[in-house]
């Protein structure tokens, strides 16, 4: 076999191979309803700022900077587009305003572009608490959910969640946060979201792998 069928070789078999990386972090914007200066303007804000060891982009706090089911009566959702490749995890930054300890009033779906889908249900006190420290749920696992935010008064929990592995080969399309609580007993909101994927997109993987081929080849010329 001569040199340049074996660099075909080799190229072929590192394309088709999948390639994992380190996680690669993803802040998410989405469509913002509300500002949280009303439960506590010197909540966190900023580009990048770290919460949890995941950096998040929350506009400044005289900004909407929080998507809020609080809104009025019924069923209140919000579907935010990503098209985001190999998603492993996703991070949310979610409160409630009130909450009842074991209730299950709030769930995210996830869906992808080959067919994966993921429902997370978000249980009071478990999961999700209410933002202030008084009455209603003020408990969360301290595992998948944790304070990246307190002050004594009011806080900021990060929740995490795992994807099956069915996502890591296609597109994260979007998630949708649904709410069916109410006032006064339970409505959730989003603060921050950032994903984390560890498979790189094929497209740019095969593009790198094709360069590095082909430089390859060109000082195997020279050296001839």
């Amino acid at each position: 076999m001569g040199r340049h069928s074996v660099i075909l070789a080799l190229l072929l078999v590192m394309v088709s191979a999948p390639s994992f990386a380190d996680i690669s972090y993803t802040p998410v914007q989405f469509d913002y309803n509300g500002k949280n200066w009303v439960r506590d303007y010197y909540y966190p804000t900023g580009n990048g700022v770290l919460l949890g060891d995941v950096p998040f982009n929350i506009p400044a706090p005289d900004n909407l900077n929080t998507w809020d089911s609080n809104d009025g009566a019924g069923l209140k959702e919000i579907t935010i587009p990503m098209n985001i490749y190999g998603v492993s995890e996703v991070h949310t930054l979610i409160n409630l305003s009130w909450g009842s300890y074991g209730a299950m009033n709030t769930w995210i779906t996830f869906e992808g572009s080959d067919g994966a889908t993921y429902t997370k249900y978000l249980y009071d006190g478990i999961d999700v608490r209410d933002w202030y420290q008084g009455g209603y749920a003020n408990s969360i696992n301290g595992t998948t959910s944790v304070a990246v935010y307190e002050n004594g008064r009011s806080r900021v929990d990060k929740q995490f969640i795992d994807l099956p592995d069915d996502f890591l080969g296609q597109y994260l399309v979007s998630m949708t946060i649904s709410d069916n609580g109410g006032s006064g007993y339970h409505r959730a909101f989003l603060y921050g979201l950032t994903v984390g994927n560890t498979v790189p997109e094929p497209i740019s993987t095969t593009l790198f792998i094709l360069g590095g081929a082909t430089l390859a080849a060109r000082r195997l010329r020279r050296k001839n």
